[in-house]
């Protein structure tokens, strides 16, 4: 799903969170039809909306634009963030 980044995060960040797009669309005040289509890639997010799923689902914007694994469970995502760092880390010493 490279072509519909957004679509795709917003979809697995609530899926991740279990909630369903009834309880999405009630939170945010938008309809059913807006969250599917944000979920599909019929439609994109302006900013505004951007920053209320960032703060809905508890995730950074950057999050929500860029390719991100939401499958991993809290213990997977924990140690890749920690292989990240080191990379980077590794980088800077080098």
């Amino acid at each position: 799903m490279k072509n519909n980044i957004i679509g795709n995060n917003l979809y697995h960040a609530r899926k991740y969170l279990d909630l369903t797009i009834e309880q999405v669309a009630n939170i945010l005040d938008i309809s059913l039809q807006e969250v599917k289509d944000y979920e599909c890639g019929s439609a994109i997010p302006d900013s505004e909306m951007i920053i209320n799923f960032s703060k809905l689902y508890g995730i950074l914007c950057i999050d929500i634009l860029t390719e991100h694994n939401f499958n991993m469970s809290k213990d997977e995502k924990a140690i890749a963030e920690l292989i990240k760092f080191k990379t980077e880390l590794n980088k800077h010493i080098d």
